[in-house]
């Protein structure tokens, strides 16, 4: 997501900065990765995949972090990963610079607790690919300021998105329904019901769903779909988002989807 993140500004005319928590050639690696499978799936021409690699730089210090006008976050979904990190960034920020997170699930008030300007601190959720996916959540934690709720409704525009902006409240709007909805095809398959094949085409053919919920689940990856089931159950105790025992097992399997090349499918 981080590296789409940067594509996605730099496509729009920013000046990027990737930062990559194990070093600049992994970052550098990781971008021209995702370039060059662009290209070959005619994403990108060759040539527009040249002018975004000149535009976005890679690094591995933060304190370049204090020229920014904005700040973007986008690690593992993991309270002290990003916490920790989040912390360090505000402490090498301008006052006036933004800083936000890509957090799909987490409290934007538990995330800002420690920071020393909440006023200028925000989720902004993109949806994957950020290239290609029209809208971004806007979510307002308690101290959010509405100069910075504005201002990042202004950016979306610049970056040619739809924005829609939410009060800090658990899986924002989106996860919040989407989920319920996988896991519910999780516990019908589990059931016996009906194939995975059938759950989604009753999804696309039925709904006009462009992706049916397992292949979606399998596109996120399952392990990143049972991390915001397990936060948004944690926060409202609503058991429509306890985890199916059927995921929790091909997670332990490592069919975590398209990205281990198994899922409720085959990649």
């Amino acid at each position: 997501m981080g590296i789409d993140i940067a594509l996605l500004f730099a496509q729009h005319g920013f000046d990027v900065i990737l930062w990559h928590k194990d070093s600049s050639a992994t970052a550098h690696q990781r971008l021209i990765g995702k370039l060059d499978r662009y290209v070959a799936k005619e994403v990108f021409s060759a040539e527009i995949s040249l002018v975004l690699r000149k535009a976005i730089g890679t690094t591995d210090d933060l304190v370049l972090a204090a020229a920014a006008d904005l700040v973007v976050e986008s690690v593992v979904e993991d309270y002290a990963t990003k916490t920790a990190l989040l912390c360090r960034v505000c402490g090498l920020m301008r006052t006036g610079s933004l800083l936000v997170t890509n957090t799909s699930s987490f409290s934007i008030d538990r995330l800002g607790e420690a920071l020393r300007n909440k006023r200028n601190f925000a989720g902004l959720h993109f949806f994957n690919p950020a290239t290609k996916m029209e809208l971004i959540e806007i979510v307002a934690g308690k101290n959010t300021s509405a100069e910075t709720i504005e201002q990042l409704r202004m950016l979306a525009v610049k970056l040619g998105k739809i924005s829609v902006t939410v009060k800090d409240t658990p899986g924002f709007i989106v996860n919040r329904l989407l989920m319920t909805q996988i896991n519910s095809a999780i516990c019908l398959l589990d059931s016996g019901a009906a194939s995975a094949e059938d759950i989604d085409l009753a999804m696309t053919a039925g709904l006009g769903h462009k992706k049916g919920p397992l292949a979606l689940a399998d596109f996120i990856g399952l392990d990143v779909v049972y991390s915001i089931l397990t936060s948004i159950y944690k926060a409202t105790n609503d058991s429509a988002y306890n985890p199916s025992g059927l995921l929790a097992k091909m997670i332990s399997e490592q069919k975590l989807g398209r990205k281990s090349g198994a899922g409720f499918f085959i990649y």
